[in-house]
């Protein structure tokens, strides 16, 4: 694979001047430099050789070679540059006997996997054959992707909707070579579904725990009844905490069996649908023992036979996040007190390394705070701090509350679809004081 490129060299080029010259050899379709070949032609030359010496070719490749000439004289008197150059009129395609034309591009996509609404979305689509780079567009026109979901020119679908159902559309590629090809595929969202925490804001913070799930055209197909199921904690079966019966997909509807704590409900609009278990009351920290918690629903028919419709859904709840400081004991404080409280340091889901946190401060007896502050503790280091920054300083001849919130972590499972969610809840509020 020692190809020798032959040239011819300009006539007009002065005839004293030695010829430096450069043959720049390029893969045919993607125009990457392979290798430059450098040299001088004598002044009285009229044609020029070099055999290829660099890096070993591709058989199965084609590629160009071009040749250029370049000289540059400076002028003793004027100090001024005089320039030659002669370059190929074009470049020059040469392949060996193995060279093999790559296969029509085609994409082999064949699905895509389902998303969830109002949840971030990520998925590649792929090709086999032609030459790359290769470009990617939509094709048709009457279908269309998930509202809020876009096609990316390099074949990654992304994007967050608001729309539920099943989406079918026609992506198309195009490769460097001009090839192109077509697929027509789709994409399911599917309901929210997960277990979720809530709550924890205020001058007393309270939680409340709720489960969402998805039921439209399953089995049994004449459901009536709806059971939730829980374990907590520390407990080794399941046990029944809530039996929705009659019910009905009306909107903005409730459901509340009675002697249960918890209530149902079913949201709907043009877009979504959804069932939701949700507790009637929200309840302080100490109300849930630090663990994991699990819930799973089932739907029960005419025939009375139970089914289960969804996989096992976990809430996470841990450590308690405490307040260092300002704290009653500590007041008076300065006039622009540091905040510090503890980060819990296990429990976390895998790629969680800084929870997020708000700081709130209210005045005593008022239920509207008067600063905030969002910000992230650190897996690893047992506390986190931050100074009071605000343009509107503290009243010395007030008493403050502060509260530190973490806000509920939700991660999802892209296998099963759902979503796991973690919280530190407050352990207590604290208040403090700047002035006597």
């Amino acid at each position: 694979m020692t190809p020798t490129i032959r040239w011819t060299i300009p006539k007009d080029w002065p005839t004293t001047l030695e010829k430096p010259y450069r043959v720049n050899i390029q893969e045919a379709f993607t125009g990457k430099s392979v290798y430059s070949l450098w040299g001088l032609s004598a002044p009285s030359d009229t044609a020029g050789f070099r055999t290829y010496n660099g890096p070993t070719l591709d058989p199965t490749k084609k590629y160009t070679a071009t040749v250029t000439y370049r000289r540059s004289l400076i002028d003793p008197i004027t100090t001024g540059y005089t320039e030659y150059m002669s370059m190929s009129s074009g470049a020059v395609t040469f392949w060996f006997d193995q060279y093999v034309p790559p296969p029509p591009v085609s994409i082999n996509t064949e699905s895509l996997p389902a998303a969830m609404i109002w949840t971030s979305y990520n998925a590649a689509l792929t090709v086999t054959g032609g030459l790359a780079p290769y470009k990617w567009s939509m094709v048709s026109s009457t279908t269309t992707l998930p509202q809020g979901f876009y096609l990316d020119s390099y074949g990654r679908i992304y994007g967050w909707s608001s729309q539920q159902g099943i989406f079918k559309f026609t992506v198309g590629v195009t490769d460097l070579l001009g090839g192109t090809a077509t697929k027509d595929l789709s994409i399911e969202v599917k309901p929210d579904t997960g277990a979720y925490w809530s709550g924890g804001y205020g001058t007393n913070p309270l939680y409340t725990q709720y489960v969402r799930f998805g039921y439209t055209n399953g089995k049994p197909a004449d459901v009536t009844t709806f059971k939730l199921y829980q374990k907590n904690p520390g407990e080794t079966s399941f046990k029944a905490v809530g039996t929705f019966s009659g019910i009905t997909e009306t909107c903005n509807a409730n459901f509340s069996p009675i002697d249960s704590a918890w209530r149902l409900y079913f949201g709907c609009g043009t877009t979504y649908r959804y069932w939701q278990a949700y507790l009637k009351t929200s309840y302080a920290a100490t109300s849930f023992p630090v663990g994991e918690y699990n819930y799973y629903v089932a739907a029960i028919g005419s025939d009375g036979v139970e089914v289960n419709i969804t996989p096992t859904l976990k809430q996470f709840a841990l450590d308690r996040t405490k307040i260092v400081s300002p704290t009653e004991a500590q007041s008076p404080t300065v006039s622009t007190p540091k905040f510090e409280w503890t980060v819990a340091q296990t429990g976390w889901p895998s790629g969680v390394s800084q929870p997020y946190f708000g700081i709130l401060v209210y005045p005593e007896g008022s239920y509207s705070y008067i600063y905030y502050k969002g910000l992230y503790g650190k897996v690893g280091v047992p506390t986190a701090s931050y100074v009071y920054d605000s343009i509107t300083p503290l009243d010395p001849t007030k008493k403050y509350i502060v509260n530190i919130q973490n806000y509920n972590q939700q991660v999802l499972d892209s296998v099963s679809l759902t979503k796991s969610s973690y919280i530190s809840m407050l352990d207590v509020v604290t208040r403090f004081w700047i002035g006597q």
